[in-house]
């Protein structure tokens, strides 16, 4: 039969492995107030069993002396021995405090041993310390209670009343079960749509639906609980926001839920037009089918003075041949260019103010806009950035503004609510649609967290990381938010993807004129050749009426000859 020193040592051999094979980077096995006298076998067995894994050996003494390390190691596995004879001292909240700062392992996925040496302990007893540990807000964690010939392995729930005793044999899975379920917490939402907002006496929103989610799927029953029964209470509870964050007394124990998107911050700029009727001419058609255009009129103004007088003169025959054709592609150019004209031109009757205002971040910094940043805490750090330094200005809550002269650093995904928020500060109520946004962030803020340090809150922020990887929280946004990325414009005419098709460019008109001339050089090639064979056809009919008369003049001289020489 194994004593329970080596049945210790194979258990703890045997999680250290898995646990190392289950983390990505490099881990370290911490050894916390192990005793040399009961436990001194422990330290060097694991070392040598397993020597691959860092190990830090600490007591209670060094803790409290040296500062907490600069760097945070990654620590899967935390081994406690508490002494037997103090498990009931309140004391220990102090010593489990101190070491659990120290490791920085306080909402982190750190399984932990708490180990205690004696024959006399019974299951029981460990009631008041696995509290200490729930009020710490420590999970995952197994009590031993080491006998001389045996080992007692403790599972306390997670309200700590009541416990089972496992097996050595047990899984990893069986040894720390998910915590998360079953552990009740409240959930507190700052009403600012779309985020989290009250509709027919229902909490509703991005956030709201993302949570719901992952309720279905871990079977967490949620609460609805209106602000009044929250108001005075001093309760605790995980403030899952991730907008607002309230600073107050109340919620000093409240911890912030990292959502997806944190504060991304982008500048609405009001529009301004100017008529421009003249310009409106010329808008049809771009500056290259311009220059086709006069091209164009260049050559069929020296075709007409110039090149037709001069085949009329020296090939009339040639004149005449390319004459018909040529007329016809000038009509047929002209025909197009007109009528595309005048249908463009119809069109656009509508585009007759010219927007002004800029539409990129480059843009405005060569503008004279003001920029207004109402957030005090950005103030500054938008004056830094040295393209916008020289137009940034700071909030006065003393003086009255006119939003229409300024544009303003707003959220980007609730651009539309935002903007009538601070128009109203700002002393007149401005509808978003008298307002740009520039879909490019000017910057980016992530979020303060208040407290976190509660490890239900780290299992609950995984979940939402791999909803986020799933593309389930940009689903959501675009459900309730609008994005930025696709911003509203008055008319396609500040769009800059749908201007570029107002105006038709020489590549639109180019391959219409390729196959019209291609079939008018077809045409005449076929005139050329029926041309060719009417001249064949007509020079062997001259052939034919030659060869008559020569026979008839020969006949006409035999005749003459004959006559003369009977005369004499």
């Amino acid at each position: 039969m194994l004593n329970s020193s080596t049945v210790l040592v194979s258990l703890l051999v045997r999680i250290i492995t898995e646990l190392g094979e289950s983390s990505a980077g490099g881990a370290t096995i911490a050894l916390v107030n192990i005793d040399p006298a009961r436990l001194y076998y422990l330290p060097s067995r694991l070392m040598a069993e397993t020597s691959d894994h860092a190990f830090l050996l600490l007591n209670n003494v060094n803790i409290t002396a040296v500062q907490p390390p600069a760097v945070r190691s990654h620590i899967p596995l935390l081994i406690i021995e508490l002494p037997a004879d103090n498990l009931k001292h309140m004391e220990n909240v102090l010593l489990l405090r101190n070491i659990f700062n120290y490791l920085s392992v306080t909402g982190r996925e750190t399984r932990q041993f708490a180990i205690i040496v004696s024959d006399t302990v019974r299951s029981a007893d460990l009631a008041l310390l696995a509290r200490l540990f729930a009020m710490l807000d420590v999970l995952d964690v197994l009590y031993v209670i080491v006998r001389t010939n045996s080992i007692t392995l403790v599972q306390f729930d997670n309200d700590a009343n009541s416990y089972v005793q496992l097996s050595v044999n047990d899984t990893l899975e069986q040894l720390f079960p998910n915590r998360f379920r079953g552990r009740s917490y409240t959930i507190a939402w700052f009403e600012e749509e779309p985020l989290a907002v009250r509709r027919d006496n229902k909490i509703v929103g991005v956030d709201v639906d993302m949570l719901n989610i992952i309720a279905k799927h871990q079977n967490i029953d949620l609460h609805d609980t209106s602000d009044q029964t929250l108001q005075g209470s001093k309760r605790f509870f995980d403030l899952a926001t991730l907008r607002t964050i309230d600073k107050r007394d109340d919620w000093v124990h409240a911890t912030a839920l990292y959502f997806p998107n944190s504060y991304t911050w982008c500048v609405a700029v009001p529009r301004f037009y100017l008529l421009d009727l003249s310009g409106q001419l010329f808008r049809p058609f771009a500056l290259d089918l311009w220059l086709l255009v006069l091209v164009l009129a260049g050559a069929h103004a020296a075709y007409g003075k110039l090149l037709y007088p001069c085949l009329q003169r020296h090939h009339p025959a040639m004149g005449r041949l390319l004459n018909p054709q040529l007329k016809l592609l000038f009509r047929f150019l002209h025909f197009m260019m007109l009528e595309t004209y005048i249908a463009m031109l119809t069109k656009q009757l509508e585009f007759s103010h010219l927007p002004l205002f800029p539409k990129t971040l480059q843009e405005l910094s060569r503008s004279s806009i003001p920029l207004l940043v109402m957030p005090m805490d950005l103030a500054d750090i938008v004056h830094h950035i040295p393209r916008h330094a020289h137009q940034t200005v700071g909030w006065n809550r003393s003086l009255s503004y006119d939003p229409e002269q300024f544009a303003i650093l707003v959220q980007c995904d609730i651009f539309e609510r935002n903007i009538e928020q601070y128009t109203v500060l700002l002393g007149k109520r401005v509808h978003n649609t008298l307002y740009y946004l520039i879909p490019e962030p000017m910057l980016e803020t992530p979020l303060v967290c208040l407290h976190k340090k509660d490890s239900r809150v780290h299992t609950l922020q995984r979940y939402i990381d791999r909803l986020k990887e799933a593309g389930v929280w940009q689903y959501l946004v675009s459900k309730w938010t609008y994005r930025p990325h696709s911003p509203q414009y008055s008319s396609p005419i500040e769009d800059p993807l749908a201007r570029k098709q107002l105006y038709l460019t020489l590549t639109h008109l180019i391959p219409v004129y390729m196959i019209w001339t291609q079939l008018l050089l077809a045409s005449v090639a076929v005139f050329l050749v029926e041309h060719i064979i009417h001249m064949i056809g007509a020079r062997r009919e001259r052939k034919i009426y030659r060869a008559p008369r020569r026979g008839l003049r020969k006949q006409n001289t035999l005749a003459t000859l004959t006559r003369l020489m009977r005369k004499q």
